[in-house]
């Protein structure tokens, strides 16, 4: 015997005598998951009159006789939420792939006239897909289940259908990958690539054989370091194999990348590293069954060719990868092509400001035409040229340019987010370069190298952003208050901030065991803007974000413990500085800094002092701090720091 309650029997009925349902369902399932006490639902829901699959998920912890929200939850398995909002875009990603990567559309073939046109738009729906936009823990729809991957619901955009995108189910799987403890690797004359934990890394090795290509030569074109790990970002696939191999009548590395599926990606080397971001192309759609890579000649029938690399199906059939590359890469998607506009202020070192109105127009052929038209005087500047796609990131689709005002060349790097096409907005987003549209700001500057190899830049005339005042209690940042590096030449690294830069001292940190250890170095009546470190390597040390007062000091180290950061050492008050501290690690590792009342000094009367930070007083004159030792140190050497500049010999 069947039994209903009373809606969905009412539904029922109303289904078979032809009149509208009661309910806009069809058809309700899900999925348990019981983790000791917590119990978590997964609902399926398909629509009447469509296919439409929706989902929802559901918590409740019977022991508390509460509803987790998500932050509780990836706790309580102990996940940390970086980790998990990764392992969400791969999966979303890979989802996204498993559906277009191997067949494209319409059974695409890599041989087909309009490759580039099919395989951009494409790519556009996969940057879709992982943007930023679409990753909010709040919003994050997902079930743990306490041992392993577990399921999870997301955004995938898709071809068909009038929203452009559904919810899918995904798989997420957050901590080490399957290469944490190293992976495959290859290696083209002076360039490697292997596969690790978060994807791909790439690094150099001097070479000057006979046999390949002068590795100095391309160094100081390509601005890269010898024997420094180089992530790749935007790499989300699940990956068996690495091919390094080059292309062209030049030296052209790619990274060739072969799924567990059997599909392709890519990674344009120096094209990345040239244009400041290193990043996957994403798939070669329409290639699939793809069981391994070989380099050749590519003849074009003239009795001329290049170097190449063939993707080979498991029929041995070969496909010239490095052609199907250009084609995508030449083409801008059509969802940007068309004509937009933009109105922005810019502001002067005067206090005044102009209105500009950018008029941008994109075409499917990659031509990118901007005229910036200043309001006041009707002055437009005309620039023109072609853009190149070279992979994709959180920040969108990241493309190179080079576009002309008549004989002066602008080149740069840019991101272009489409989330919002549908509502008629597009987002650009300056990442190396030239930047196209002067953003609010203007001035005028510079960049060098110090002599730990670091890019500093130095700017002027640069406009003041307008601010609300921070209000009592409230737990934001101020202002940047200093940043502190690590050098492995303490001293020298002073001398020259002081001789190039006007730096001055304000104090030092020493031991009769280490010797000196930092020095603080002001620019103002301020204690310190910059401190230096003696670390084993170049590297930031800590940033350090000023708070209103002691009050908002407190309440902020204490948003930022109720968040889930890992506090490392205070709250406490240094000596040199006298500011109070509290140092957390951030979710990417780096050191950052809560402080406040850091000391003004009187510049005419100051003598620098020489601390003995072996004493507990001059790292902490409260007492309230855990002590200072070796392991709370080693905490801000951080990483090396990537694409230092390294001189040649003499």
């Amino acid at each position: 015997m069947e039994s209903f309650g009373n809606d969905v029997q009412a539904t029922l009925d109303a289904a078979e005598s032809g009149e509208a349902p009661n309910s806009q369902y069809m058809e309700v399932t899900w999925q348990s998951y019981w983790n000791d006490s917590l119990l978590s639902l997964s609902i399926r829901v398909l629509g009447w009159t469509s296919d439409l699959i929706d989902y929802a998920v559901y918590h409740y912890d019977f022991e508390t006789g509460q509803r987790p929200d998500n932050l509780g939850l990836l706790d309580r398995f102990h996940v940390d939420e970086g980790d998990f909002i990764a392992a969400l875009r791969r999966g979303a990603a890979r989802q996204f792939d498993s559906h277009y990567a191997p067949w494209g559309t319409g059974g695409l073939s890599p041989e087909d006239e309009n490759y580039g046109g099919i395989a951009i738009d494409l790519a556009a729906l996969r940057a879709w897909t992982v943007a930023e936009e679409n990753f909010s823990l709040d919003l994050a729809m997902f079930c743990p289940n306490g041992v392993g991957p577990f399921p999870a619901f997301q955004p995938v955009a898709s071809i068909a259908g009038g929203s452009g995108w559904y919810y899918e189910p995904v798989l997420v799987e957050p901590g080490p990958g399957d290469w944490a403890d190293g992976g495959p690797q290859s290696e083209d004359a002076f360039v490697s690539a292997w596969l690790t934990d978060d994807g791909v890394s790439v690094s150099f090795s001097k070479s000057q054989s006979r046999d390949f290509p002068d590795s100095e030569t391309y160094r100081r074109a390509y601005g890269f370091a010898y024997d420094t790990e180089y992530p790749v970002a935007g790499c989300y696939g699940d990956y068996q194999d690495i091919f390094v191999s080059a292309s062209g009548q030049d030296f052209c590395p790619y990274v060739f990348l072969l799924t567990t599926d059997g599909t392709v990606e890519y990674i344009d080397i120096f094209g990345g590293l040239w244009h400041g971001c290193l990043c996957s192309g994403g798939p070669l759609y329409g290639f699939r069954d793809i069981v391994g890579f070989e380099s050749g000649v590519y003849e074009d029938g003239f009795g001329g060719g290049y170097e190449t690399v063939y993707a080979v199906d498991k029929n041995g059939r070969k496909y010239d990868m490095p052609a199907c590359i250009t084609a995508q890469g030449n083409a801008m998607p059509s969802y940007a092509a068309g004509k937009w506009c933009a109105n922005v202020y810019h502001s002067v070192a005067s206090g005044a400001s102009y209105e500009g109105v950018y008029y941008l127009s994109i075409h499917e052929n990659g031509l990118v035409e901007i005229n910036d038209v200043i309001v006041s005087i009707d002055a437009p500047l005309q620039i023109a040229g072609y853009c190149t796609y070279l992979g994709t990131t959180e920040l969108g689709m990241v493309y190179q340019f080079g576009l002309y005002s008549g004989d002066q060349l602008r080149e740069g790097t840019f991101a272009l987010d489409l989330y919002n096409t549908d509502y008629g907005e597009m987002t650009i987003t300056p990442i190396s370069g030239v930047n196209l549209f002067d953003a609010p700001g203007g001035g005028y500057g510079f960049r060098f190298f110090d002599v730990d190899g670091r890019t500093i830049e130095i700017s002027a005339d640069v406009a003041t952003r307008a601010h609300r005042r921070i209000e009592e209690r409230e737990a934001i940042p101020v202002r940047l208050s200093h940043v502190v590096l690590n050098s492995p030449d303490l001293n020298r690294t002073r001398d020259w901030y002081e001789r190039h830069l006007g730096f001055r001292l304000s104090d030092t940190l020493s031991s009769h065991r280490v010797g000196e250890v930092m020095h603080f170095m002001r620019i103002s009546d301020q204690h310190h803007s910059m401190a230096l470190a003696k670390g084993p390597h170049t590297s930031l040390h800590h940033i350090s974000f000023e708070m209103r007062g002691l009050d908002e000091y407190m309440r902020g180290s204490g948003r930022v413990l109720r968040a889930g950061h890992r506090k490392i050492w205070g709250p406490g008050r240094h000596m040199a500085g006298d500011n109070t501290f509290t140092y957390f690690l951030d979710p990417h590792g780096n050191t950052v800094e809560y402080t406040t009342e850091l000391e003004l000094l009187d510049e005419d009367t100051w003598h620098p002092h020489v601390y003995d930070f072996s004493e507990p007083e001059v790292s902490d004159q409260w007492g309230t701090a855990n002590p200072m030792n070796e392991l709370v140190a080693k905490e801000s050497f951080n990483d090396p720091d990537r694409g230092c500049f390294v001189a040649p010999p003499v």
